[in-house]
């Protein structure tokens, strides 16, 4: 798409937030989950529109206020704060804040594998962010070690998901290219950014 449409796609997306904010507020209140996701949502839109630092302040009022949830109501699931989390931590790398980058993605990657184990796909995300975040300042051994930790959780990943497509009936699944999904493919870019094959260019 060219740029015009681009911005109207997010231009759109801004006012439906804002509205949906306001129904919120008048509805719920300012202290609600379904609050705090919709400024989480205005946080990463704007991240994507470059107001990195309305989207660190709007990150940050969700995270305090989801905090908060969590405390009078566990129930309401810790996992949030670590989505949360990474969302602020995308905006701290963009302002160049690294050592609150830093703490955000620890803080995501451990609750994530207090919630969901060592060996889920989202812990393999926040790793591979916190590589990103040391290649970054050229800490090449520091992101080596990132890049190794969640090569192992994808080689878990590869291979669960193997077996689910050898059970299934479906051509289109069956043809699937496992390198094409998301957290797998992010590996295979990283791998070659820190570990170039032998005889190419540095």
């Amino acid at each position: 798409m060219d740029e015009e449409s681009i911005q109207k796609i997010t231009s759109a997306a801004k006012f439906d937030l804002l509205k949906a904010e306001e129904i919120l507020k008048r509805s719920l209140g300012c202290n609600s989950q379904q609050y705090a996701l919709i400024k989480k949502e205005q946080a990463r839109l704007n991240i994507i529109m470059g107001n990195y630092e309305s989207a660190y302040k709007e990150i940050r009022t969700a995270l305090d206020e989801i905090v908060n949830i969590c405390l009078r109501r566990p129930e309401s699931g810790h996992h949030l704060k670590a989505e949360f989390s990474l969302v602020r931590g995308d905006a701290e790398g963009k302002l160049e804040l690294m050592s609150g980058q830093k703490e955000s993605l620890t803080t995501a990657e451990s609750i994530y594998r207090n919630c969901f184990g060592d060996n889920h796909p989202m812990v393999a995300s926040t790793l591979q962010k916190l590589c990103v975040r040391y290649l970054e300042v050229k800490n090449l051994k520091e992101a080596s070690k990132y890049l190794e930790e969640s090569g192992n959780i994808c080689a878990v990943l590869k291979r669960g998901l193997q077996e689910q497509l050898a059970s299934c009936n479906s051509d289109f699944l069956i043809k699937y290219n496992l390198d094409a999904h998301p957290i797998l493919k992010r590996q295979l870019h990283l791998e070659k950014k820190i570990r170039p094959p032998q005889g190419a260019w540095q």
